[in-house]
């Protein structure tokens, strides 16, 4: 009525929009023949185009984003569960580059101010060299989000308090508990956390402030990958490091392994090479960093000085107690594994909180116990490295004493990956008589349940050939398939014993087997056809390229 009557179009009917986006995401062709049927009464494609893309992201917080995190909160408010969020915050480097898109400028210094071409202070705006983004990490779940960006040329300490204050005041507004603000170490950074009310000095350190309007402990906390890069560097560059009893913490240890594995063309069961050697060329590899403080390394140190009794490694028992007390650190702040076996790398929860909280301890005493020449280290120039360490030990005790020991969460970790399923995955008694000839060793078994799982998927793959060819087939056999999974398969993972009830891994752990062998046979029978084509390219290529030759 509207189009035969030729008044102003306003804005579309919700059902008509529904229905027009719905139609255009199914079929082109169609909505373009249903559009031109009813004499073009519907949107055009360019206006459901500018529908799907109406997304503000202009810098400044992100609305979407919140929204999103409320309808979180909300959620996990209905099952009686309270969301615990990080705050990461980092600047990332931009080209340096300016545009002109519908009469607004693009690439200058935003802080949420739209630049016209006819502002008055064109002539002044700085070219825009860094994005400051703030990523938001549930603590307890599985996703994260980010809220901010502010398109950057620098920022003083001062400017970025403030905006963390501004962000942390739009979370708070949607109910969103911020327990802690990660950020690496660099100078402005610290000075940041100044501003905000904390102290990150070691003779009196204070690593939290309070939150501006609910008056809550937030702790802050720079980055460990960060800090175990800066120790690295002081390890390799200043070469007086040493601890209380005036034992020596040399670098020349790990140049003599990686030297003597050279030598004898072996190396002792670590991951240290020459390029470990030479990390100026790679410094922002985390993995370089790491592979050096791990107890591999202490482990073969100490094998050539007690064992071979090689001259070159006397005195090196402060040396690999440094490497292991690093890694045993490291491994404490990027937990992993909810029931890893391996002590230094177990998250924190009540079972273990009080040792958990001791170690933190020792490994406080150690770092405020080492020295450089004759100052101590977290009082050096080389000190944020330690000192980051230092205050993400006392924030992770403090962290675990406001969660844990409250009973706010069962347990403390970075990443949910759960170790208990990779080990009904494998098998010693499931070995076929095609397996025991191809084994030489280092075959890993499955299990008789993934067998029974194969089995499954197999019969499926065989019954529903028509599926093949279809859109989503993997997904569509995952379907079929779990309707002949009995209950019997995985019966030992029951994780609602030891973590919330819809923390259960069983279904995931079953639909990623079928994934995993439904994928492979799929390829292969694809592959298969493939091979039984004759091919005449190769032929003929060499035919022409070597004629009468």
């Amino acid at each position: 009525k509207r189009h035969l009557r030729k008044k102003a179009k306003g804005a579309f009917p919700v059902a008509l929009k529904n229905f027009a986006a719905t139609l255009q995401f199914y079929s082109t062709k169609a909505y373009e023949y249903v559009r031109k049927t009813f004499l073009n009464i519907l949107p055009h494609p360019q206006t459901i185009r500018r529908w799907y893309a109406s997304i503000d992201c202009k810098p400044g917080i992100t609305t979407e984003a919140l929204k999103t995190i409320q309808a979180k909160i909300h959620e996990a408010a209905s099952d009686s569960k309270t969301l615990n969020f990080s705050l990461t915050i980092d600047d990332m480097s931009i080209r340096q580059y300016t545009e002109l898109v519908n009469d607004q400028y693009y690439g200058y210094v935003d802080y949420e101010i739209n630049y016209k071409i006819n502002s008055e202070n064109n002539d002044n705006l700085l070219e825009a060299t860094s994005v400051c983004v703030f990523l938001l990490v549930c603590i307890n779940g599985n996703w994260k989000i980010p809220v901010a960006y502010y398109v950057i040329r620098s920022l003083s300490g001062k400017e970025r308090a403030n905006l963390i204050k501004i962000v942390l005041g739009s979370l708070h507004e949607i109910g969103a508990v911020v327990v802690n603000i990660t950020m690496d170490g660099c100078a402005s950074n610290i000075s940041t956390m100044n501003y905000l009310g904390a102290n990150i000095s070691a003779e009196n350190l204070i690593s939290y402030f309070m939150h501006p309007i609910s008056k809550e402990k937030v702790y802050l906390m720079l980055d460990a990958c960060h800090m175990i890069k800066l120790i690295r560097n002081t390890y390799d560059t200043k070469r007086n490091i040493h601890d209380s009893s005036e034992n020596k913490i040399e670098w020349r240890y790990i140049v003599n392994l990686i030297e003597l594995q050279e030598r004898e063309g072996l190396h002792t069961a670590v991951k240290i090479n020459r390029r470990h050697l030479n990390w100026q060329r790679e410094k922002m590899n985390v993995q370089l960093a790491v592979q050096i403080f791990s107890n591999s390394v202490a482990n073969a140190i100490d094998f050539c000085r007690i064992d071979l009794k090689l001259q070159q490694f006397d005195n090196s028992t402060a040396t690999s107690l440094f490497i292991r007390n690093m890694n045993n650190i490291f491994d404490l702040l990027n937990s992993r594994n909810l029931l890893c076996k391996n002590e230094s790398q177990q998250p924190i929860s009540l079972s273990n909180i009080d040792r958990i909280k001791e170690n933190i301890t020792k490994y406080i005493e150690y770092i405020n116990d080492l020295y450089i020449d004759d100052k101590k280290m977290v009082l050096s120039e080389r000190k944020i490295g330690f000192l980051g360490m230092l205050t993400c030990l006392q924030n992770i005790k403090d962290i675990a004493e406001t969660l844990i020991a409250t009973k706010k969460q069962n347990f403390l970790l970075t990443y949910n990956v759960c170790c208990i399923c990779k080990h009904l995955l494998i098998g010693t008694d499931c070995m076929s008589a095609l397996q025991q000839r191809k084994c030489r060793g280092g075959l890993i078994n499955a299990s008789s349940d993934v067998i029974k799982l194969c089995n499954i998927a197999e019969r499926i793959i065989r019954r529903y050939p028509h599926e093949h060819n279809k859109r989503h087939p993997i997904q569509r056999m995952i379907i079929i398939a779990l309707r002949y999974v009995t209950s019997d398969i995985f019966d030992d993972v029951l994780h609602m014993l030891e973590q919330g009830p819809l923390q259960d891994h069983r279904t995931e752990l079953i639909k990623l087997v079928l994934h995993t062998y439904i994928q492979l046979r799929l390829r292969y029978i694809f592959a298969s056809k493939q091979h039984k084509i004759k091919r005449v390219r190769k032929k003929f290529t060499t035919l022409v390229n070597f004629k009468n030759q």
